[in-house]
C-alpha cells in the first residue's frame, strides 16, 4: 500500500524556497491574466515576454510597501519608470497605463533623462539599455525606488530584483536586505521567490 501523501505544511523557518515552484504558481498566472495571454512556450515570443514581465511588474507593486513619505496616502499614484529609449518600454507603457495595484492608479513615465527616475517609485531596465543601466542605478542607490532588471550583474550595479531564466523557468534574484534600508517592504508572499543575492566574501 502507497504511503499517503501528508499536506504540505506552510514555511516557518524562514528557509529560502526555490523561486521556480513557488513564484510561477503565485505571480505568473496573475500576471497572465493581467495581460490577456496563453502560457507562454519553452521559446516565447519576446512580445508575450514582455507582456509576462509587465504583468509581474504590476504584482510587485501590489506586494511591495513604499514609506509613507513616498506614497502618503492608499490611493496615490504609484509611478513606473521605464527609458524612452528602450524599444520595449512603448509595449509595457501599453500594457500598464490606468491599471490600479489595489488602490493605487499606475502611472507609466517614459524617462528622458537618467535622473528622472527618482520621481519613481518602480523602475524597469531591460538588456536593450544595460550599458546606460550603471548611470540610472546611481540615481537609486540611495532612494526608495524599486529598480528591476533581466541582466547579468544587474544586482552587483546596484539593482534589486532581477529576472533570471534558467533552463525553462523565470526566476528572481535581488538584494532584499538593500530593498529594506531604502525603507521598500517586500511581503513575505514576494520575498520567499527571491534568491537572495550574496556579495562574494
Amino acid at each position: 500500500m502507497p504511503s499517503p501523501t501528508l499536506p504540505r505544511q506552510p514555511d516557518r523557518t524562514g528557509a529560502r524556497l526555490r523561486p521556480r515552484l513557488r513564484w510561477p504558481i503565485v505571480f505568473l498566472a496573475a500576471a497572465l491574466a493581467l495581460v490577456g495571454a496563453p502560457a507562454p512556450a519553452p521559446e516565447v515570443h519576446p512580445g508575450l515576454e514582455y507582456s509576462v514581465k509587465a504583468g509581474l511588474l504590476f504584482q510587485f507593486c501590489r506586494y511591495v510597501e513604499w514609506p509613507r513619505t513616498s506614497v502618503p496616502a492608499p490611493d496615490s499614484p504609484l509611478r513606473i519608470g521605464l527609458l524612452a529609449e528602450d524599444p520595449v518600454a512603448p509595449g509595457i507603457q501599453r500594457i500598464l497605463a490606468g491599471k490600479l495595484a489595489d488602490a493605487h492608479p499606475l502611472d507609466v513615465i517614459l524617462l528622458t533623462d537618467p535622473a528622472q527616475v527618482t520621481n519613481c517609485h518602480l523602475c524597469f531596465l531591460s538588456r536593450e539599455v544595460k550599458t546606460v543601466a550603471p548611470t540610472v542605478l546611481a540615481y537609486t542607490r540611495n532612494a526608495p525606488v524599486l529598480s528591476v532588471g533581466e541582466f547579468d550583474g544587474f544586482i552587483e550595479r546596484g539593482g534589486l530584483i532581477n529576472f533570471q531564466r534558467v533552463d525553462e523557468n523565470l526566476q528572481l534574484e535581488g538584494a532584499v536586505d538593500t530593498a529594506d534600508r531604502l525603507g521598500l517592504k517586500i511581503s513575505g508572499k514576494l520575498a520567499r521567490t527571491i534568491r537572495r543575492h550574496r556579495p562574494p566574501p
